[in-house]
């Protein structure tokens, strides 16, 4: 007697077909790749080389959207590369003193905006409004002083030979008594964090867009002149990262 064997295939029921058959008997949804996730940290990286703004300006590379399930705190841990160009010049004769100033820094901020209701903040520190007109009007912040620099240089040269010369007969006789000392004085005064933690409390349960903010600071001494790309003194900043944590803090 032979004995015919016929083949019998088995189709096996994995998890995720289980799930969405379920979720199909009772009528519910998968959720959209639109939806935010809520996550208890986020990062951004972003080469931010070619950004130019003349005042306060988002740095949209390291913007991002962060779902929050309940109140909680934010820490914003933001570094940047900053670089500084600062030029001076001091042309001085007839032991008459002359003097060139340039100033040049980048100062930063963070802001966090709840995409449903519309609220917003700076984040701390430096969250004081100082410049009115900010974004959605509420100002911008004083921010932190990411680098800066000032730069002063200073020349007094003799070029002068007047006490030197006869009144009488015009004889000009160099002597150290008829000669002045000369001087050139340099200053700098420079201030840096390249990188810092901000901080936002008692952030409500919701999806919240968090951006960075910068605001490039130049002057010659004489105006608060625009950094320009040609000018005297110049800021600009390089590669930048943020990374925002939740937290609770200690009460």
């Amino acid at each position: 007697m032979k004995l015919k064997y016929g083949r019998c295939q088995m189709k096996i029921a994995t998890p995720l077909a289980i799930a969405a058959a379920f979720a199909v008997a009772v009528g519910l949804s998968a959720p959209t790749s639109a939806e935010t996730p809520s996550a208890k940290t986020g990062a951004r990286a972003a080469d931010l080389s070619g950004v130019e703004f003349a005042s306060w300006g988002e740095l949209e590379g390291l913007r991002m959207t962060l779902k929050i399930p309940e109140q909680k705190e934010l820490i914003f841990d933001v570094s940047l590369q900053c670089g500084l160009y600062t030029y001076t010049k001091a042309s001085s004769k007839k032991s008459i003193r002359n003097e060139d100033y340039v100033e040049a820094g980048i100062k930063v901020a963070v802001k966090w905006t709840n995409i449903v209701s519309g609220e917003s903040g700076w984040a701390h520190p430096n969250s004081d409004v100082a410049v009115a007109g900010g974004l959605d009007g509420d100002g911008f912040p004083g921010g932190v002083t990411y680098c800066s620099r000032m730069q002063s240089l200073a020349a007094t040269f003799q070029g002068d030979l007047l006490s030197c010369i006869d009144p009488e007969d015009g004889t000009v006789t160099v002597t150290d008594d008829c000669l002045t000392e000369e001087s050139v004085e340099l200053t700098l005064e420079t201030l840096a964090a390249h990188a810092f933690n901000f901080y936002a409390e008692d952030i409500g349960q919701g999806t919240y867009e968090i951006s960075v903010w910068a605001n490039p600071e130049c002057s010659d001494g004489e105006s608060a002149a625009v950094c320009d790309g040609n000018g005297d003194a110049r800021a600009w900043i390089g590669m930048g990262t943020m990374v925002v944590d939740e937290v609770r803090f200690a009460k």
